[in-house]
């Protein structure tokens, strides 16, 4: 920790004393406006929909206005900044919402401030504005270091990623090019030209549900990470402390001949299994999977499997865990295909299926891609899932009888334009 402050203050020290040339003292600005709507078909079921309630929708209108700049060779920094209006007829939280369309105005794991403001709630419309990301990146003699707010991505499945860690994205979200930012400081040290450790560390704020207040350090992160190759293919291994608990993990992909072959599996250990930790217990998560790409139209077939081993206990009870972030299915064995290509020189389509095996639930996602423009892209698709309903007509009496039956049909059109 010593060396890397010590590299720190020499290269600003030396960044103003020689006053090197920059890129250019003004920042650059880009934006992003898009349009996203979710229309769902519900199913009779009226202690979850209401009564005589066969439809329900979302739009969401998001402007991300994105300022970055160079100011020095080896100063880097970014900010996004996302103004979001929310019309909704969602009495509740439907099943499956989150995952579509993000978590809304909840609260974000790994973020010291909130840095949101909601200035307009009108019940069934609603505006807010919240920092989604503010850095700076520092190239050091070895190493780079980045402070404030980012997106980290680890992991290389596809649907399902145990050693992604920081806000990953669902296994149904389509919308994925911006990746929400969590409050770290990160050190990326170069040790060949393709292999490297990573260090991040987020501190917990204190009082933040779930964690009784005070304990800062339940909602704490500090995880380590190297990567490498070995005869053509990437290995990877992180460990530390993260939400909840403590994570071990590793994942390799590489070829077998036009095959690619990928996995991951990461043990999670509860602080506390009656309390403290996440309610889902110490469990273990892995994938394993497969493709194999084509020239013709681009064609990609991908399978995956997913053993989730948090998922015990009450199908209810599970479902309780998803909605709050402490689980990813209900379901303790998954499977996952995807079949994507291009069906014109700028259009291309994908059909998803995920199935759950132990309840016979299952999704299917066809999608289209459109890039209208170069700067204009529109995305059409729908998540039709088939399963058996939950049934009951009090409270005390409503009974889950599959993961995916639980859901609604959805059908989802968003458009992007690029400024």
């Amino acid at each position: 920790m010593r060396a890397t402050t010590a590299g720190l203050g020499a290269a600003l020290s030396g960044l103003a004393a020689t006053g090197a040339a920059a890129d250019g003292l003004l920042p650059r600005l880009d934006a992003d406006l898009r349009t996203t709507s979710v229309a769902t078909r519900n199913y009779d079921q009226p202690l979850i929909w209401g009564r005589d309630n066969d439809a329900d929708g979302r739009t969401n209108v998001t402007l991300r206005a994105i300022a970055s700049g160079r100011p020095y060779p080896r100063l880097r920094w970014e900010a996004h900044v996302v103004q979001e209006l929310a019309l909704t007829t969602f009495a509740r939280a439907g099943a499956g919402s989150v995952n579509l369309l993000g978590a809304g105005g909840a609260e974000v794991p790994y973020r010291l401030a909130r840095a949101r403001r909601e200035w307009g709630d009108a019940g069934d419309v609603r505006a807010s504005a919240h920092v989604d990301r503010a850095s700076f990146r520092v190239a050091l003699e070895r190493a780079d270091l980045t402070l404030g707010r980012q997106a980290i991505t680890f992991g290389k499945t596809l649907f399902w990623n145990p050693l992604d860690l920081f806000l990953p994205f669902g296994s149904t979200q389509f919308n994925r090019d911006y990746k929400a930012g969590v409050d770290a400081v990160r050190v990326d040290l170069a040790l060949g030209d393709v292999s490297g450790a990573t260090l991040v560390g987020v501190p917990g704020r204190s009082g933040a549900p779930p964690a009784a207040a005070g304990d800062a350090w339940h909602r704490s992160a500090l995880v380590a990470r190297a990567f490498g190759n070995t005869r053509g293919w990437d290995v990877a291994a992180q460990g530390g402390k993260i939400l909840g608990g403590y994570h071990l993990g590793g994942a390799v992909t590489g070829e077998l001949g036009p095959v690619q072959l990928r996995g991951e599996a990461a043990w999670f250990a509860a602080l506390d299994e009656t309390g403290t930790g996440s309610a889902a217990g110490s469990h273990l998560g892995a994938v394993a999977g497969a493709g194999r790409g084509f020239a013709v139209r681009d064609l990609q077939l991908q399978a995956e499997y997913f053993y989730n081993g948090g998922a015990r206990g009450d199908l209810k009870e599970r479902l309780a865990l998803v909605a709050r972030g402490q689980l990813r299915h209900t379901s303790r064995h998954l499977l996952g295909g995807l079949a994507s290509g291009r069906i014109h020189p700028l259009v291309s389509g994908s059909l998803a299926l995920l199935w759950a095996p132990g309840d016979g639930s299952r999704l299917a996602q066809p999608g289209l891609v459109w890039s209208a423009a170069d700067e204009v892209g529109v995305v059409a698709g729908a998540v039709l899932a088939r399963g058996r309903r939950p049934t009951g007509t009090t409270a005390e009496e409503l009974m889950f009888r599959s993961e995916f039956g639980t859901w609604p049909d959805f059908c989802y059109l968003e458009t992007r334009l690029y400024l």
